[in-house]
């Protein structure tokens, strides 16, 4: 069986309709010089909920019993400055931990991301902070507004959670930052 190769498509940038080439004007919505390139990572084709290589030794997902103490299933978790963030995450971001922020727009839900990771940096962690809506300079220009100028946090701007999951393993950073949401998600 052949390789699957990443291609190149054409995405709308006012409405999201995908073509195989650029248009100059967009069939679905009208708009005109809408259409920007993007490359589409293969699929990765994994059974269940898998997004890694299928080696799950030494990854801290070994199954406990409920009749031991808390202090037995200790997480490790990262300090993210934040004393009352921190306490909401139970005692900090915990290792390999998804979190779900969602809100209203406008409620801050980019700009506390960006403090937390500007609170791991402070601890030593690298992150990778990436947006699904905001473009690299709006990440940015909102970091340097909030005093986040740090080497260990890098920003990047992808909707597409294959191709984040990949950015993510060829960083290898200590911990990841994800920001996707959607205003139609109810808080």
């Amino acid at each position: 069986m052949a390789k699957s190769k990443t291609k190149t498509i054409y995405t709308c940038q006012n409405c999201g309709a995908q073509r195989p080439r650029w248009e100059g004007k967009c069939s679905d919505c009208g708009a005109w010089n809408s259409y920007v390139e993007e490359l589409q990572m293969p699929e990765v084709k994994t059974r269940g909920w898998s997004t890694g290589s299928g080696d799950r030794e030494g990854t801290g997902s070994k199954p406990v019993t409920l009749d031991q103490r808390l202090e037995e299933v200790k997480l490790d978790r990262f300090d993210t400055s934040f004393e009352e963030l921190n306490r909401v995450l139970g005692g900090g971001l915990a290792k390999g931990s998804f979190v779900l922020l969602g809100g209203s727009p406008g409620i801050g839900k980019s700009t506390l991301l960006l403090q937390m990771a500007g609170g791991l940096a402070n601890n030593k962690h690298k992150v990778l902070y990436i947006s699904g809506e905001e473009s690299v300079s709006q990440t940015g220009s909102r970091a340097h507004r909030l005093g986040i100028r740090s080497p260990l946090i890098e920003v990047g701007c992808e909707s597409n959670l294959t191709a984040v999951m990949e950015m993510a393993r060829f960083k290898k950073t200590g911990c990841s930052g994800c920001r996707f949401h959607s205003d139609d998600v109810p808080a």
